[in-house]
């Protein structure tokens, strides 16, 4: 059979590339692309060649050099995972706390603590010429003169060096304990949502066709058999999962939402309709979040519009235009005052959502490519982007903007494309830990990457976790409220816990 393959499925750009196939299983190539190599042992057949010079590979590795340089690690520590990484990060900390103490001493005054201060930018730019001369990739050796600037410059928002702090070992001890003891086939396709049921040891997820994956184990024993379920709600993606107690809330593309009391399993009840609500014709349920009291359920939709439903109500309480294009997530701070969107028209805001109007926005942050994600932490301090900029983006407080612009206290490069057959990247925060979130990672090898935040408001990867069994990219993940435990899950529909 003849098979003609395009530039873009060899992931080079070239003229098309004629395969023929013969009974024997063999491959006979019509003309040697860059991305494949001749196998000596058999010149009929070929293989891929994974340090390809091809567009695809330079631009991916070009853009974890650029995450490489903003989080100050070395190549060889970003890939260490686990005791490895912390091993790194302590070894980093102390280098940094010895060249706080000599530019103390150098300028004749006594060292602050490190816990409480960064590094002068002196000390930190000392570091990045050390680490140019180890041969950091995407940087060079070049004699350059030293300006002395205030100590405060590590404040800006332009990424730089983040030296790990006491948070951030003390973060990184509590995770390099977990291992990934878990890898099941949850769901038949995509994971759009996870979740866990409170304090207990239930965590479930819902994928692309509507399907609700549960899965439970015994805390007491690890090595116990664990349990599954598998229910249908939905007839399309399910893109939200919240619990209100005993009651698990599905959100769906369907443009409904139902429940299910977990004493009942699969029995589920209708809890809101897009139909019923009159919502513009063709729109459809984005994203939505449960108040924190458990009232009221806020949803975006694919046309940009907010709306707040009573929970057993069909009838919106209020409703009103955020976005030009569809809101990708909305997230409410713990006060519930607050209301924060992203969207696929490049922007985030922030709304005052005790007037909910169109001008109740305070503040908008514009990006330069759609946002995928924003969410604020358990205590409402802090909201972190995810953007298909490449970009985490760190907010501060909602009570102290002003001035209309919301602007970041630190952005980190960060490679987001997750490309067409994956789901975009959520960040998600650790209720236990307000100063700690995950986010899925496109580096090899595969690892969910968690982050600290400083008390001055700069991100940090404080942990990699990867592991045997962890082989794809997660682009969803959760924390257990209670417990040191990460739910993470693919685009198989495959759960991964670490604990």
């Amino acid at each position: 059979a003849l098979v003609r393959r395009s530039a873009r499925q060899r992931g080079e750009e070239a003229d098309s590339l004629y395969v023929m196939s013969t009974s024997g299983g063999k491959v006979t190539v019509g003309s040697l692309p860059s991305t494949m190599t001749k196998k000596e042992a058999d010149p009929a057949t070929y293989e891929y060649n994974l340090n390809t010079t091809g567009a695809g590979p330079v631009r991916q590795r070009t853009r974890f050099e650029e995450q490489v340089l903003d989080l100050g690690l070395d190549s060889e520590d970003m890939s260490k995972s686990g005791e490895e990484f912390l091993k790194a990060l302590a070894a980093r900390a102390s280098a940094a706390a010895a060249a706080t103490t000599a530019a103390a001493k150098a300028a004749g005054s006594p060292p602050e603590s490190p816990e409480t201060t960064s590094p002068t930018t002196t000390t930190r730019r000392a570091t990045r010429a050390s680490q140019r001369a180890r041969g950091r990739p995407g940087t060079a050796a070049k004699p350059t003169a030293v300006k002395e600037e205030p100590a405060n410059a590590a404040a800006s928002a332009d990424g730089g060096d983040c030296e790990p702090s006491a948070l951030d070992l003390s973060l990184a001890k509590r995770l390099a304990k977990l291992s990934c003891s878990t890898s099941v086939k949850l769901t038949p396709s995509r994971v759009y949502s996870v979740a866990f049921c409170g304090s207990a040891p239930l965590v479930c997820l819902g994928d692309r066709d509507g399907n609700l994956g549960l899965h439970t184990w015994d805390a007491e024993d690890p090595e116990a058999l664990e349990a599954t379920l598998t229910f249908r709600p939905h007839v399309s993606t399910i893109n939200v999962i919240q619990f209100a107690g005993n009651t698990l809330y599905t959100l769906s593309y369907d443009g409904t939402i139902r429940s299910m009391d977990l004493t009942r399993p699969g029995k589920f009840s209708l809890t809101f309709s897009t139909a019923q609500a009159d919502l513009e014709g063709g729109s459809w349920l984005q994203h939505g979040q449960l108040s924190h009291d458990h009232k009221t359920l806020v949803l975006g939709d694919s046309s940009g519009t907010v709306l707040c439903v009573p929970v057993g109500d069909s009838k919106p309480a209020w409703r009103f235009t955020a976005h030009d294009k569809k809101v990708q997530t909305v997230s409410l701070d713990s006060s519930g005052r607050y209301l924060c969107t992203a969207s696929l028209d490049r922007s985030i805001k922030l709304w005052d959502i005790r007037k909910p109007t169109p001008k109740s926005s305070i503040a908008t942050f514009e990006d330069t490519h759609s946002v995928s994600s924003c969410v604020f932490n358990g205590t409402g301090t802090r909201m972190v982007a995810v953007g298909m900029s490449n970009k985490l983006h760190l907010f501060g407080d909602p009570a102290t903007m002003s001035g209309g612009e919301l602007k970041p206290t630190h952005s980190v490069r960060h490679d987001n494309r997750t490309g067409r057959y994956l789901a975009v990247f959520h960040a998600a925060w650790d209720p236990k830990d307000s100063e700690a979130f995950a986010v899925g990672s496109m580096l090899q090898p595969r690892r969910v990457e968690v982050f600290g935040v400083s008390p001055a408001g700069r991100m940090s990867l404080a942990m990699n976790l990867a592991g045997d069994a962890l082989n794809s990219v997660q682009s969803r993940n959760a924390f257990h409220p209670t417990l040191d435990i990460i739910a993470c899950a693919n685009a198989s529909g495959r759960l991964h816990l670490f604990r």
